[in-house]
């Protein structure tokens, strides 16, 4: 096997990693393109929230988690690779990838790629409430650390401020619940609506409301996941946000919030994204104001101790590699 080959193997094997990344809706909007020892990452339009994120924020969000996964799948295997992100100041065009990475050479692999590689396969969305448990400090501080990284800020929020994100994450999700438009594609998208492979089955959604501070995502239906009368009293949230708002940046956010998603996983931390509150403009200036106005918001997250003695909700499903990553020869 030649040098290139090995090189187009190990990011085939990345890019195939990179599908269990968390997306908006689960709806694994991207496309890798591997030639030789490159790979290409775009946005995929037929995977789109145009509606729901018609600058493709969210979409490129969910980019860069799969990319931040095919980093991690890439350290486990000893590759190591330059990345060269997207500097684009506008929504970004489908005809551009948003990052390349090429292969440089290889390395020792250490036990926290071993580590991080295996958490990706456990990691998964649960939307059900909390032990009354505190989140450990050093496990904030580690998921800080992480995001500030890609060059992402972490903001902790107090009582209050916790208050005005569970208000303003009510009126955004009653504005999408009431928009025609909106609700269909969050119905074409939820409930196994012929979305093979991707999408938010009923499995995944609560049979009835949460009792949280801040509510978790309304899909318009019920699901069928069991949730207790438990409340989340002792969660913590935070807001992920950029220095600018730019696809850059969206990009980096969608890296550092699976980089502390996966942090929080090692530090027996449950993280549930909330993005209701950004998908809209006006909501979004409030979560602005929440964080003094020192950054751009990307998304909100809840954190808490999930109760072990649940059964794991099962994992969502996920589309084939052939769908997702391209080989050119």
């Amino acid at each position: 096997m030649t040098t290139n080959d090995h090189a187009t193997g190990a990011l085939v094997a990345a890019a195939t990693a990179a599908g269990a990344a968390p997306s908006i809706h689960n709806t694994q909007p991207w496309h890798w393109r591997i030639i030789g020892g490159v790979a290409q990452l775009y946005g995929d339009d037929t995977r789109w929230l145009g509606v729901t994120d018609p600058d493709r924020r969210l979409l490129t969000l969910s980019c860069g988690a799969a990319l931040q996964h095919a980093s991690v799948a890439l350290a486990a295997e000893g590759v190591t690779v330059d990345i060269e992100r997207t500097d684009a100041d506008g929504p970004p065009e489908n005809s551009d990838p948003l990052a390349t990475l090429t292969v440089t050479g290889t390395t020792a692999v250490t036990a926290a790629a071993m580590r991080h590689m295996q958490t990706i396969e456990v990691r998964h969305t649960d939307r059900r409430p909390l032990l009354d448990a505190p989140v450990p400090a050093d496990a904030i501080d580690a998921m800080r650390i992480a995001a500030n990284s890609y060059g992402i800020g972490w903001h902790v929020l107090g009582r209050d401020a916790m208050l005005e994100l569970a208000a303003v994450t009510s009126r955004a999700q009653r504005d999408q619940i009431a928009d025609d438009a909106t609700r269909a594609e969050l119905d074409a998208w939820t409930g196994g609506q012929g979305r093979t492979g991707a999408g938010v089955p009923d499995t995944a959604i609560p049979a009835e409301s949460p009792q949280t501070t801040v509510p978790a995502r309304d899909f318009g239906h019920v699901g069928t996941l069991s949730v207790s009368d438990a409340h989340d009293q002792q969660a913590v949230y935070a807001i992920l946000y950029a220095p600018t708002d730019s696809p850059a940046y969206w990009l980096r956010g969608g890296e550092a919030l699976s980089a502390i998603w996966l942090t929080a996983i090692e530090h027996n931390v449950a993280l549930l994204p909330l993005s209701a509150a950004v998908e809209e403009l006006s909501t979004r200036q409030v979560l602005r104001r929440l964080i003094s106005d020192v950054g751009y918001p990307l998304i909100a997250v809840r954190l808490g101790i999930a109760d072990p003695n649940s059964a794991t909700p099962e994992h969502t499903p996920r589309l084939q590699p052939t769908q997702t990553v391209e080989v050119v020869d």
